[in-house]
């Protein structure tokens, strides 16, 4: 082998490396902020999990957008943090909590959904509860709540 041809031999390998850096960091850099929001998302839903489960409604309203939709046994209205945060302590006392799971987690877009059973002191057949969360600029907030009776088969 040539010195010369040795020497230009180097130096493609050394342009490809710079080309291959510059066109796969963007897809690194990309696909590692999908998965810390991804993780983030998921981390957030079982926040919420554990907060349902010991009936903690300041913590559910920690993560929840300034307007949030609540629908409770069909009647469905748009609350103000404070005004849902009073809702689900009136649901909390009215059904205090036994156990609380998340039962399907699943993600479209800026948006995770998760579906659960929650079983509450006085009751043989557990509530199902709905959770919507929703990204934006990398902030997670919980966007609505829907508990509905279990319907029997």
């Amino acid at each position: 082998m040539q010195h010369g041809s040795a020497v230009d031999f180097v130096r493609q390998v050394r342009t490809y490396m710079r080309v291959f850096g510059l066109v796969m960091l963007p897809l690194v850099v990309l696909t590692y902020g999908e998965v810390r929001a991804q993780s983030s998302g998921e981390r957030v839903l079982r926040e919420i999990e554990a907060a349902f489960a010991r009936g903690a409604e300041q913590e559910i309203m920690r993560r929840a957008a300034d307007r949030i939709e609540i629908a409770l046994f069909g009647a469905n209205m748009l609350y103000s943090e404070a005004q849902a945060q009073l809702v689900l302590r009136t649901f909390f006392r009215d059904f205090p909590p036994r156990r609380f799971v998340f039962e399907e987690v699943s993600r479209n877009g800026p948006d995770w959904f998760a579906a659960g059973s929650y079983w509450h002191a006085d009751g043989t057949e557990p509530f199902r509860i709905y959770v919507r969360l929703q990204e934006r600029a990398g902030t997670w907030a919980l966007r609505s709540i829907r508990i509905n009776q279990r319907v029997r088969r």
